[in-house]
C-alpha cells in the first residue's frame, strides 16, 4: 500500500488512465486532486464486488488509502446507491471536451465528489452545479454537500 494519502491518490489518478482510456492529462489531474475520502462517509467503507454484483465487503479499517482503486464504495448499501466507478467517469469526462467558461450541470450526483472534477479540467472559471432530486444520503453524504458545490 502507498506511504500516504496524497500517493494513493496520485497512483489511483494514474491507473484510471489505463483502465478508462484516458487521454487528457487534466482528467488524470483532476482524480488526483479532489480528495474522494471526504465524499464517502467515514470508514470502514463497504466495497461493490465486482466478482459477485449482489455481494458488498468491508475494507477492514477507516485507512482512507483503501478508497483509492477502481472501484464504488457503497453510500446507502440498502438501496443500491453507490460512489460511483472512478473509470466510468474517467472515460466519460476524457470525452466531453470541457472548455473554460462553460458550466456543467450533475444530476444525481449523490455526495458531489464526481461534480467536484469538471472544474479541475479546463480552468479554474469553469463552474460545476449539482441537483439532487433524491433524499439525503446517509453518514457523511450530506455534509460534504457544501463542500462539493463550485462557487460561481
Amino acid at each position: 500500500m502507498p506511504d500516504s494519502v496524497e500517493q494513493a491518490r496520485h497512483w489511483y489518478a494514474e491507473e484510471l488512465r489505463y483502465t478508462a482510456k484516458v487521454d487528457l492529462s487534466a482528467v488524470i489531474d483532476a482524480f488526483a486532486a479532489i480528495p474522494r475520502e471526504r465524499f464517502v462517509g467515514p470508514g470502514p467503507w463497504r466495497i461493490k464486488s465486482p466478482m459477485d454484483l449482489a455481494e458488498y465487503w468491508s475494507t477492514e479499517n477507516a485507512d482512507p488509502r483503501h478508497v483509492y482503486h477502481d472501484i464504488l464504495i457503497a453510500l446507502d448499501e440498502a438501496h443500491g446507491v453507490n460512489n460511483g466507478q472512478p473509470s466510468l467517469y474517467a472515460y466519460l469526462f476524457d470525452h466531453l471536451d470541457i472548455v473554460t467558461g462553460e458550466q456543467v450541470l450533475h444530476f444525481g450526483c449523490g455526495t458531489g465528489y464526481y461534480t467536484r472534477l469538471p472544474p479541475n479540467l479546463s480552468a479554474p472559471l469553469a463552474r460545476s452545479r449539482q441537483s439532487r432530486l433524491t433524499r439525503r444520503l446517509p453518514g457523511g453524504a450530506s455534509r460534504t454537500r457544501a463542500v462539493a458545490t463550485s462557487p460561481g
